[in-house]
C-alpha cells in the first residue's frame, strides 16, 4: 500500500500503533508529530516517553529495537519516537523493519523522516502492515493560496490577488516560511484589514531559492560587489545560515550545467519545456530535477547558461568542492567557519577571468 499523502494535519489516523511521518513539508510532519504526542503523552504516562533523537545521539538499530519493543513497566504501555529514522544505514533500518512486528500493541511508536530522507521500501511497507505511513507534500499553488485566504479570515483580514500572488513568489510554498510571513502582513494590518501588494512588498523577504537567481545572475557579470551584498542579505535573514544556502547554489549550478548541456544539442530554451526535444530530453536522466522543472524555471535558468562559458562553470564547480571541504575539513583542508566559506566562495566565482 501506498504511503498516504497529506497537506494539512486534519484527521490524521488515530487508530495505528505504529506510523511513519515522511515527505517535504516539514511544518506539517511536526504539527502531526505534536498531535500524537498530545494524544497518546498523558500525566499519568509521561515516565514511559522516551524521545530518540538521531540527529545528535550515536544510537545502534538494536538499541533503537529494545526501546520500541520494551513492556511498560507500570501503566498500559510506552510511547516512543524515534525522530530521523532516515539518518540510519540501510541495513540499520532493515533490522529495524525485521523487528515492526515485534512491537507490543500497547506501545505507540512514531518514526519521522527528515526532509529529504530516504526510508528503505521494506521499512515503510513494514509499518504500514501494522500501521500507517503519511508522506506530507508541501502545498502547490492553489492549495497555498486557499491556506493564505483561510488563515487570514480567522483575523476577519482580507488580501487583494495580485498581493496573494506576490507573497507566494517571495515566500515559496513552504508552510513555515508562508506562515511567518503571512503573521508579518497579518499584524500589521490588524484586524479586520485589507493587505494589498504595497505592504507585502514592504514587509516580507524574498525567499532565498529567489536570491539564488539574483546571485547566479550577479556571478555571471562578474559583478563581484553585489554577489557579496546578495550574500550578506541572505545570511542576515534569520531564516537562513550557510548550511541552508550552500545546497541550494548547488542545486542552482546544477541546474545551470543541465540547462547549457540541452542548449548544445539543439534546445531552445525559449519557453518550450525541454522534455520536446528528443536530443536533450535523451541527455539528461530521468529524475532530473531540470528536467521537471517548470517551462518558465527551465528558460531562467537557460539564460543564465547561455551567460556561462563551459570553462567558468567548470571552475565554479571546483570552487564549490573547495568551500564543501573548507566547511567539513575534509583531506587536511584547513575547517573554515561555514559563513566565511560562503562568502569567500561567492567572492571567488564572481571574480573569475576567462583564460
Amino acid at each position: 500500500m501506498a504511503a498516504k499523502k497529506l497537506t494539512n494535519v486534519n484527521n490524521l489516523p488515530q487508530d495505528k500503533n505504529v506510523i511513519l511521518l515522511m515527505g517535504k513539508e516539514a511544518e506539517l510532519k511536526q504539527r502531526a508529530l505534536s498531535i500524537y504526542i498530545d494524544a497518546t503523552v498523558t500525566d499519568d504516562n509521561q515516565f514511559n516517553f522516551e524521545k530518540i533523537n538521531l540527529f545528535s545521539t550515536k544510537i545502534t538499530a538494536k538499541e533503537v529495537i529494545s526501546s520500541m519493543t520494551a513492556l511498560a513497566f507500570l501503566g498500559d504501555g510506552r510511547v516512543i519516537v524515534v525522530d530521523g529514522v532516515d539518518l540510519l544505514s540501510a541495513s540499520d533500518q532493515k533490522e529495524i523493519a525485521d523487528a515492526i512486528k515485534n512491537i507490543p500493541p500497547d506501545n505507540y511508536v512514531i518514526f519521522r523522516a527528515t526532509e529529504d530522507g530516504k526510508i528503505s521500501a521494506q521499512l515503510q511497507k513494514d509499518i504500514d502492515k501494522v500501521g500507517t505511513v503519511l508522506e506530507f507534500v508541501q502545498l502547490d499553488e492553489s492549495q497555498a493560496l486557499n491556506f493564505i485566504s483561510e488563515y487570514l479570515k480567522e483575523y476577519n483580514q482580507t488580501i487583494e490577488q495580485k498581493a496573494a500572488h506576490l507573497l507566494l513568489e517571495r515566500s515559496g510554498t513552504s508552510l513555515k516560511r508562508l506562515t511567518i510571513e503571512l503573521e508579518k502582513v497579518s499584524i500589521f494590518v490588524g484586524d479586520g484589514g485589507k493587505i494589498n501588494s504595497k505592504i507585502v512588498e514592504e514587509l516580507t523577504s524574498v525567499i532565498s531559492e529567489e536570491s539564488v537567481f539574483v546571485l547566479a545572475d550577479a556571478v555571471s557579470d562578474n559583478n563581484s560587489k553585489k554577489v557579496v551584498d546578495i550574500i550578506k542579505s541572505m545570511l542576515d535573514d534569520n531564516l537562513d545560515d550557510p548550511f541552508a544556502i550552500f545546497p541550494m547554489i548547488i542545486r542552482q549550478y546544477r541546474m545551470i550545467w543541465q540547462a547549457k548541456l540541452a542548449l548544445d544539442v539543439g534546445w531552445r530554451g525559449s519557453g518550450d519545456d525541454v522534455k520536446e526535444c528528443v536530443r536533450a530530453d535523451k541527455l539528461l536522466y530521468k529524475e532530473s530535477k531540470f528536467r521537471s522543472a517548470s517551462a518558465w524555471q527551465q528558460k531562467k535558468f537557460a539564460g543564465l547558461a547561455r551567460k556561462m562559458s563551459w570553462d567558468k562553470l567548470r571552475y565554479i564547480y571546483r570552487a564549490l568542492l573547495e568551500c564543501d571541504m573548507a566547511s567539513k575539513a575534509i583531506d587536511g583542508v584547513p575547517r573554515l567557519d561555514s559563513k566565511l566559506a560562503l562568502e569567500l566562495l561567492c567572492e571567488k566565482i564572481a571574480t573569475y577571468e576567462g583564460r
